[in-house]
């Protein structure tokens, strides 16, 4: 995987040195469309995941190998069972900086006010002179792990 800083920039710059990972492919064909040619439904798989993108250009090397010498010799060997690709769909998920920074003002500006109204709706449940309904209690337990959620998620940004 490399990367380039803006689209102005000569030469990509390497991110990730190559790796080799292995990942099992599950796909299926109906037997009646086997022998006519059409293609196999592939099940998705992940292919990576970037924590942020701290570029706007990324460039990504995708190798299939096949070994015909092994492939004539062992024909259950890896991807010899693979045939010709004619297709090859990657999905990218995108969360930019505006994003992350109208989130952080959502969990900044809800945070004390989930807090605020579950104390506020705490205070009048408690001044009822009976004891707390089931309801209420659920709205109480509701509200407090809301709140917790949000503080835990607006503290560490995640």
């Amino acid at each position: 995987m490399a990367y380039k800083k803006s689209k102005e920039d000569p030469e990509w710059k390497e991110f990730i040195s190559p790796t080799r990972v292995q990942r099992q492919l599950e796909c299926s064909i109906d037997d009646d469309k086997r022998h006519q040619g059409w293609l196999y439904n592939c099940s998705s798989i992940d292919l990576f995941e970037l924590g942020a993108s701290n570029y706007p250009l990324y460039l990504l090397n995708i190798r299939i190998p096949q070994n015909r010498t092994l492939c004539h010799m062992k024909p259950q060997s890896p991807n010899c069972q693979l045939g010709f690709i004619s297709d090859l769909r990657l999905i990218e998920v995108h969360q930019n900086g505006g994003f992350t920074l109208i989130w952080l003002w959502l969990k900044t500006l809800a945070t004390p006010a989930v807090v605020a109204s579950t104390m506020w709706y705490s205070g009048r449940v408690d001044g009822l002179n009976r004891p707390r309904r089931l309801i209420e209690k659920a709205i109480l337990a509701l509200g407090w792990a809301m709140a917790v959620l949000d503080c835990k998620k607006w503290s560490f940004g995640i």
